[in-house]
């Protein structure tokens, strides 16, 4: 009695495991798709963070200089057409 007792225990724990390792299984694949998706996506967002960032650093360095060199604002207006060759640019404090 107590051997059959034992099968059936036996049985009834290996089957339960059994189950809910598929179960696992089952509900972990499509979570491990998304996640790789979202890893590529976040890498794809990261690379336009990191460009935005340089773009930003580099208006930065534009605006120092523009507030710091005298020769820089000359240059810009003359770049843009704004003063000519012959004409002479204040730049005022």
């Amino acid at each position: 009695m107590q051997d059959i007792l034992k099968r059936i225990l036996f049985s009834f724990v290996f089957i339960g495991m059994l189950v809910s390792v598929l179960v696992a299984v089952k509900y972990s694949i499509p979570q491990y798709r998304t996640w790789q998706e979202n890893r590529a996506l976040r890498a794809q967002l990261q690379t336009q963070v990191d460009a935005q960032r340089q773009s930003i650093s580099t208006l930065r360095r534009k605006v120092d200089r523009f507030y710091s060199s005298r020769w820089f604002v000359e240059q810009l207006a003359r770049a843009n057409h704004r003063v000519a060759e012959n004409e002479i640019v204040f730049v005022f404090d």
